[in-house]
Order: C-alpha cells, then sequence, then structure tokens
C-alpha cells in the first residue's frame, strides 16, 4: 500500500469520494432540502450498515435522526436531572416542533451493541470489550431494563411487555414464539420495545403523545435488508411489505 504523508492510497481515495459526494449532494438537493419541512425523529443504532434513507425511503430534510450504539434512549428514572444526555435533548428538542408527528424507534439484526451487552451482563471475560471502559459503563447504564425485561419477561414467563402509548396499559406478547431468532436479535427486539417505554417515560412526552405525536417501533434485518414494525393489533414485528405491515404503516 502506497503511503504519503501518514496517509494510504486507499485512505486518500475514500476521502476524496466523500468530499465529492458531498458536493455533488451539496448541488443536487440544496433547492429539495430548503421546501422540506422536517415532520419525524428517527432513533437507530450508529452501525454502518444501517442505512435510514433506505428502509424508511426518507426524503433529505424530512427526519431528524439520534444515533447511538444500540438506539438508546434513557428511562426518566435512571438519569437524574442535571445529568445531560444528547439523545434525552435532542429528542426534547424535536418533539417541541409543530412539524413532528412521528417518532420511530428502530433496532436492527446482528446488533453489536446488544452482543456486548450480553457479554457484559455475563461478564463474558472472552468478549472483546474493556469491562471498565466507556462503552461497557453506556451499555450497563442504557440497556439496564433491556436486559432486566429479557432475563425476567421473555426466559422467564415466555413472553415480554410492552406498553401502550397512551394509556400506558401493560400488554404481553411473544416476540419469537417460534424460536427462529438468535438470542441476541430477540434481546434488540425487546430493546426497541423498551426503548420506546423509555421514550414515553418523560413528561414532556407525555404531552407530546397527548397532543397527537405517534411513537412506533421497526426493526431491520441486515442479513437480508428486510424492514419490519411493531403491528399494535397483533402485538408483533411483521414484515413491513406485507399486509399487515402496511397497515401498521399506513397509520404512520
Amino acid at each position: 500500500m502506497i503511503v504519503h504523508g501518514g496517509t494510504t492510497l486507499l485512505q486518500k481515495c475514500n476521502i476524496r469520494r466523500i468530499i465529492s459526494s458531498c458536493h455533488n449532494f451539496s448541488q443536487k438537493q440544496q433547492r429539495e432540502i430548503e421546501y422540506v419541512t422536517p415532520s419525524a425523529l428517527l432513533i437507530t443504532c450508529m452501525d454502518s450498515r444501517i442505512d435510514p434513507t433506505r428502509y424508511i425511503d426518507m426524503k433529505p430534510g424530512s427526519t431528524f435522526i439520534i444515533r447511538n450504539p444500540g438506539n438508546f434512549i434513557p428511562h426518566s428514572a435512571d438519569i437524574p436531572r442535571a445529568q445531560v444526555s444528547t439523545a434525552l435533548a435532542g429528542l426534547e428538542f424535536t418533539t417541541g416542533m409543530e412539524s413532528i408527528k412521528d417518532i420511530i424507534v428502530c433496532g436492527h439484526s446482528d446488533c453489536k451493541a446488544i452482543q456486548m451487552l450480553q457479554s457484559v451482563k455475563r461478564s463474558d471475560t472472552t468478549a472483546e470489550i474493556d469491562m471498565e471502559g466507556p462503552f461497557a459503563s453506556w451499555l450497563v447504564s442504557r440497556g439496564g431494563r433491556t436486559w432486566d425485561k429479557y432475563l425476567t419477561e421473555q426466559e422467564g414467563e415466555g413472553s415480554v411487555s410492552v406498553h401502550s402509548n397512551l394509556t400506558n396499559e401493560r400488554l404481553m406478547t411473544k416476540l419469537d414464539p417460534g424460536g427462529q431468532l438468535p438470542t441476541h436479535d430477540v434481546i434488540s427486539q425487546i430493546n426497541v420495545l423498551q426503548q420506546m417505554h423509555n421514550v414515553a417515560s418523560w413528561d414532556f412526552m407525555k404531552g407530546a403523545l397527548s397532543r397527537g405525536i405517534r411513537l412506533h417501533g421497526m426493526w431491520f434485518d441486515v442479513n437480508v435488508q428486510m424492514s419490519y414494525i411493531f403491528d399494535w393489533r397483533s402485538l408483533k414485528f411483521v414484515e413491513l411489505k406485507s399486509k399487515k405491515g402496511a397497515a401498521a404503516f399506513a397509520q404512520m
């Protein structure tokens, strides 16, 4: 590999491609963005395999996006008022806008953050993670409720709870009754439901939901590039392209 000034030729090519893409984007879509009003907030993982513009088919400028490892939002009972959370700040900022109509929490298959959460909670010494590092601390503080839900409900009772957005009624569902998904994917889907509950736990969100903002759960299978949406009627993640998925998406 040719190296020049500490930068490989491959890195230079990638940088040029990125700069060129940014230039082309600004030229072709600047006018379109100027006339788009954002109507949704997407909370999703920072995994490089996840391209929100593909599985939601959003237009540039139409959606605010919060990304972090594991698509976590802290629960109101878990974070002191004085503690700063960028994800929480973004949530409050966007839901205060009148144009925002939908909030989407989207997880995905083969999520490394969820797999690392398993390793940390099980004290797996073979895991490639510093158990005392910031990432492990992040997973424990933000993923603790998801892990507890998995242990107490999925493993203990065979089903998990999901809370109604408006009534906070506790509903029970079996996410993977056929046992077709690997454990980390089941936990990833549980995590979507938990993060939806976390979002709704904040006082400012209760007001937002009561005035009509809708909260949705989605899950993306990176292996087959297929999107799923949580259907409140069947209490299952259903294929977005299916009749149930289309009906659930139509409610968005």
